[in-house]
């Protein structure tokens, strides 16, 4: 597993201002990049993001990497920490939600009339999605296609990537010719079109997010703590928003 590790912003100059280790899912890379850009316009802080699938963070954290804040693809990852004592169990809540879509590069983006002209359509190709035996949106991907009594027959044609924006990159350089993302993943390649959004009933999609306990006795929780509130906020929530993401209730945010 490859893992982005990136100071949002640097600012070497000023040593005075806290740092806060974000650990992030990978779907959640262009809003916690721009969350953070206002958040530190406005706060005396320095925010460190680390992007992943969420169970390869949610190990991590759970070995003793120095997280502060998580925000993690699904409920799993978050209860495996908080089973370990590890979740500032107040601070935990659901921030986003999203929604799955079925993608195929510009050439090929027919829509779909019903999801079960998907098995033909591979003809000899995978279906890209995320490790679904790892990764949140593999495992929603395989939830929506058992719903849709899909899965028995493509689970043997799958191309299991590490993470999400991994499964997009197979379909986007060609290759798979088709792929399972979420909605908001289709702002990091603009070269595919999608061809089946799967409804907000068939997977309920959250992202949970909280603050979490150091081992180590780091006491900048407090810092963790402002990060994730304006993450909530109505300023964290327009930008979410802007980028596709979901109400918590499921409803598109434009039309709640």
């Amino acid at each position: 597993m490859l893992l982005v590790l990136t100071a949002l912003p640097v600012q070497a100059q000023d040593q005075a201002k806290a740092t806060i280790n974000l650990y992030a899912a990978a779907s959640l890379r262009e809003f916690v990049s721009q969350a953070v850009a206002e958040f530190t316009a406005e706060n005396p802080a320095q925010i460190v993001a680390v992007f992943g699938a969420s169970s390869s963070l949610a190990r991590q954290i759970g070995a003793g990497a120095p997280a502060q804040l998580f925000l993690s693809a699904n409920q799993e990852w978050m209860d495996f920490l908080d089973e370990q004592g590890l979740v500032a169990a107040p601070s935990r809540r659901d921030i986003l939600a999203n929604q799955l879509v079925l993608v195929a590069r510009g050439e090929q983006a027919e829509p779909l009339k019903t999801l079960d002209e998907l098995p033909g359509r591979l003809a000899g190709s995978r279906l890209a999605v995320a490790d679904p035996a790892h990764v949140p949106a593999g495992r929603y991907a395989e939830a929506a296609l058992s719903d849709a009594g899909l899965w028995d027959e493509l689970k043997g044609r799958l191309a299991p990537a590490l993470d999400v924006r991994a499964a997009l990159n197979f379909v986007a350089q060609g290759a798979t010719d088709y792929g399972i993302i979420y909605q908001t993943d289709l702002a990091a390649a603009d070269n595919l079109k999608v061809v089946w959004r799967f409804a907000d009933g068939d997977v309920d999609i959250r992202y949970p997010a909280a603050v979490i306990r150091q081992v180590t006795g780091d006491d900048n929780l407090s810092g963790a703590q402002a990060l994730l509130d304006w993450l909530a906020s109505d300023k964290g929530q327009a930008i979410a928003a802007e980028l596709g993401f979901l109400a918590i209730d499921g409803c598109d945010r434009a039309q709640c």
